[in-house]
């Protein structure tokens, strides 16, 4: 694929005048300082690499690895450098030349592209803390008490206009609950949630251990399913799934016909915003806060939608934490590579959540929960986490107690 050409970005790779502007921002370096894991650092080995200078090896990889694919270094680089791109190129190339370790090739090629594998995975981790025997990652062995899920009796309907769901791989693995909260408010807003049978990972994990060609596979499988599924608007609940869709999928496909399905792609935010229906649902108990995952609010610029909702449900008891947009430090296969630096970087948000005086955190992506149910669990802060969707459901069910 001519997109994820490496060669086709040495004029944008060129661009960088070594400024330092992504040095500033860029969580890693931050925690580290070393200058070979910031945009300009990794501009440079790149750039070295296309010009022979240096070859492929382990530590070429690894430092290139070094990202949490926050985006800020492209928000920020006065030439418009796009990092995120050059870097998954430059993946793609090392890929060429190095083996993949088996348990990433596992975890990221082979299970999440197959159908129903995620859900299996999940269900062994959730239950029997399985995974950590198999797959030699660290992070697989954090301790996070999570919170029992709501029970509620079931919003039935007899017709409703169709709106279409894509899950994702941590919503169908490892938050399975968040799935039953979406339908709920569906239903309470007359909606009947479709969910083509053949979905498979979004394909961000493959990209990113190189594997373009599987990842664009996957972008098929998801796009020609929905297509089937004549369905008018697709909503989903990760922030990530859906800058994958909205911002990869153009490229991975190109002029494919099914790439026409992207534009049909929603965050359940950006839906629930809209809807009148909403105001009917009663408020929430609690004083709340709000992360933004770097996907959603850096890369597709939703930041105002979650609030807008979370202020209504809370009756105002909201508090604006002061830095919402730190990073979580998760970065998909980043805090499986580097479990205590993903960890130190998140700490840095813990404290500003926690600063807030708020007792619950929303975020509106599955995997920046993972993340700060982790860095809260090992700060005793003793706050709860919740995804959007909870929050909204919660409300509801807690006025379904208070009529009975």
């Amino acid at each position: 694929m001519n997109s994820f050409n490496l060669k086709k970005y040495k004029s944008e790779i060129s661009k960088c005048v070594k400024c330092g502007t992504c040095t500033s921002i860029c969580p890693v370096y931050r925690e580290t300082l070393q200058e070979s894991v910031s945009a300009r650092g990794k501009m440079s080995l790149i750039e070295a690499f296309l010009e022979g200078e240096i070859g492929a090896s382990s530590i070429l990889d690894k430092r290139l690895r070094q990202c949490v694919q926050c985006t800020k270094c492209i928000e920020e680089c006065p030439n418009g450098i796009p990092v995120d791109i050059i870097l998954f190129s430059a993946w793609r190339a090392l890929k060429e030349k190095l083996p993949t370790p088996l348990w990433k090739n596992f975890a990221f090629e082979k299970a999440l592209s197959g159908a129903g594998i995620p859900a299996a995975a999940g269900f062994l981790y959730r239950n029997f803390g399985g995974l950590s025997a198999i797959l030699p990652v660290e992070a697989l062995k954090r301790k996070v008490s999570r919170r029992k899920p709501l029970k509620f009796k079931t919003t039935k309907l007899n017709s409703g206009k169709k709106i279409g769901f894509y899950p994702g791989c941590m919503i169908d693995s490892m938050y399975p609950e968040i799935l039953s909260y979406v339908r709920e408010i569906f239903a309470r807003l007359g909606y009947e949630m479709i969910i083509p049978s053949r979905l498979v990972c979004c394909g961000l994990p493959q990209m990113s251990t190189g594997n373009v060609e599987l990842a664009r596979r996957n972008a098929l499988v998801n796009m020609n399913a929905f297509k089937d599924a004549k369905v008018d608007v697709i909503i989903t609940a990760c922030a990530t799934c859906l800058s994958t869709v909205r911002k990869k999928y153009p490229l991975l496909l190109e002029d494919t016909p099914a790439l026409k399905v992207y534009e049909k792609f929603m965050d359940l935010s950006e839906f629930l915003a809209g809807e009148k229906g909403l105001e009917n649902f009663p408020e929430a108990e609690g004083k709340f806060t709000y992360h933004d995952p770097c996907h959603l609010a850096r890369e597709l610029k939703i930041k105002e939608e979650p609030r807008e909702i979370i202020k209504k449900i809370s009756a105002g008891n909201f508090a604006e934490a002061d830095s919402s947009e730190l990073c979580c430090g998760f970065g998909g296969s980043f805090n499986f590579e580097n479990y205590s630096l993903s960890m130190n970087i998140c700490s840095h948000l813990v404290k500003a959540l926690k600063d807030t005086g708020a007792e619950t955190v929303i975020t509106s992506c599955p995997a920046c929960m993972w993340q700060i149910e982790d860095g809260i669990s090992r700060s005793n802060s003793g706050m709860n986490v919740m995804h959007l969707a909870e929050f909204v459901l919660r409300g509801a069910l807690n006025a379904d107690t208070d009529k009975r």
